[in-house]
């Protein structure tokens, strides 16, 4: 013990006072859409494009934006009085609902980040990442997550016996609560048909908020360009009957199955703008990047590669059209088709049985290469859920933990079939979760190096195979499938950028 060097805890290191950072001023600036503003009845073929300054660093950038719904209530009947009265998004991430597609491209127009179905991903990740808590708080005051009203919570409980009137008798019985009452209280009590200030933070590409690299806008040209490709109306919002009215008696209005001819009508987005975080340096600190640059400055930031396929048989295989040098990690999940862009259904569930009396997931496997990951196949449920966990390490790091928002129901949800004519068979207060991934990254525990799976090659063929316990009733089941990979973007002095895939 004599021999070993003598440390001083950090309390008595006692550091310079005098120590600081390099000379820097920090500025936040709001950047407007060159397309404009706002948009009216947004739709598929709208685009919101921004262009980046070509000042400073750029620290971090976020979304600012004002959407506003609108509802189709549908028509009344003394059969079916489920008329729409309310409009709901995604749960776990309502702020990017709206943005279909993410292209971030620089100066010369290449594309540095595109990803297809981002407000599914987005959905995916926040889901299992952010806890009851952050999205009750965090989330609910800059995004639009779900949190409980101010206010009582009103239908949430039912008695059958009280429907006769009798009071005395409802008493002695008790009351029991709506199934999913929670969310189902959480979701309603924000109103979407009117106007709702949302924050959007970036999850995925060279925006994304987990990079640790700032760019340097000032050295790569003219500007970056930023484009979103808007969604559907009925991607963004799900049309929901009155609670007061129809679901105080038959349950929370999420389980109601709205009339066929009700629906979302539009929306609008409005106040658009892009905050950004620039920090300004030294002339000599700007010339030492400036060296770094001719010679190719450069970064790793993932890429994003979403496909879908169907998959109507007992047993399927599916090539996943991906090429990459490191491939971090896979996931899936089976949606209904026929719930695509349905604005009286989740656009973002998935489901452990996809259809009315289907046949449910057995288990999977990848083929990656020459090598079967996992070796055996993975059975769903308890082990499919724990290798989920693993694969969020590869997006995330070796420190991830889930949230708490998912639970044994939501993991295992059945497709619940449409009875619109009754009023019933809605898809629920909680969308199903039954998401499936597979880690392919060898040191999640070091974000910033690439260690997914590669070969000498410079791809790597990846099939998946999913059986399900039978054949029955597939015919509407789709697999969307995300490949999480590295790409490294290389800067060059010209302010154009080169992409290493």
């Amino acid at each position: 013990m004599e021999s070993l060097n003598v440390a001083l805890p950090p309390a008595l290191m006692y550091d310079s006072a005098e120590s600081r950072a390099i000379l820097s001023t920090r500025r936040t600036i709001s950047i407007k859409p060159t397309t404009g503003t706002s948009v009216s009845s947004a739709s598929t073929s709208d685009i919101v494009q921004f262009k980046l300054p070509n000042s400073g660093v750029l620290s971090n950038c976020y979304l600012r934006y004002k959407i506003t719904g609108a509802i189709t209530a549908g028509s009344a009947s003394s059969s079916n009085t489920r008329q729409t009265s309310q409009l709901v998004p995604d749960p776990y991430a309502p702020s990017a609902a709206m943005i279909r597609r993410l292209v971030v491209a620089s100066s010369d127009g290449t594309e540095i980040t595109n990803v297809n179905n981002y407000h599914h991903y987005c959905s995916i990740m926040a889901r299992y990442k952010n806890s009851k808590d952050w999205s009750e708080t965090y989330g609910a005051n800059t995004e639009g997550t779900p949190s409980f009203p101010e206010g009582d919570a009103g239908f949430v409980g039912f008695n059958n016996t009280a429907l006769d009137g009798n009071a005395a008798a409802a008493a002695a019985v008790g009351v029991g609560l709506n199934k999913g009452w929670e969310m189902n209280a959480k979701r309603l009590a924000r109103d979407w048909n009117g106007d709702n200030t949302i924050v959007h933070k970036f999850q995925a590409g060279i925006l994304d908020q987990k990079n640790e690299a700032m760019l340097p806008l000032a050295l790569l040209g003219s500007g970056m360009n930023v484009y979103l490709h808007l969604a559907d109306k009925n991607e963004v919002f799900r049309a929901v009957p009155d609670q007061a009215n129809d679901a105080g008696v038959l349950g929370s209005a999420l389980d109601l199955h709205p009339q066929t001819d009700a629906g979302v009508a539009s929306y609008s987005l409005s106040d658009i703008e892009l905050v950004c975080d620039l920090i300004f340096y030294p002339p000599e600190v700007m010339a030492s990047i400036q060296e770094k640059l001719c010679g190719g400055l450069k970064i790793r930031t993932d890429r994003i590669r979403v496909q879908t396929n169907a998959v109507s048989q007992e047993s399927n295989v599916v090539i996943l059209n991906e090429h990459a040098r490191s491939v971090n990690s896979v996931f899936f999940g089976v949606r209904n088709s026929a719930e695509k862009s349905n604005g009286r259904r989740e656009e973002c569930e998935y489901y452990k049985q996809p259809a009315h009396n289907s046949s449910a997931i057995k288990e999977f496997q990848l083929q990656v290469g020459s090598e079967n990951v996992p070796t055996n196949p993975c059975k769903f449920g308890a082990q499919s859920f724990v290798e989920l966990e693993k694969a969020m390490k590869a997006v995330f790091d070796e420190d991830y933990k889930f949230g708490n928002q998912i639970r044994k129901d939501d993991y295992e949800k059945v497709q619940v079939q449409d009875t619109a004519a009754a009023g019933s068979g809605g898809a629920g207060a909680s969308p199903g979760s039954a998401l499936m991934g597979v880690n392919l990254k060898s040191h999640p525990e070091i974000p910033s190096i690439m260690s997914g799976k590669s070969a000498s090659s410079g791809s790597i063929p990846i099939s998946l195979t999913l059986d399900f316990d039978g054949g029955s009733n597939l015919g509407s089941a789709e697999l969307e499938t995300f490949v999480v990979s590295d790409q490294v973007l290389e800067m060059l002095a010209d302010g154009s950028c080169l992409v290493h895939k």
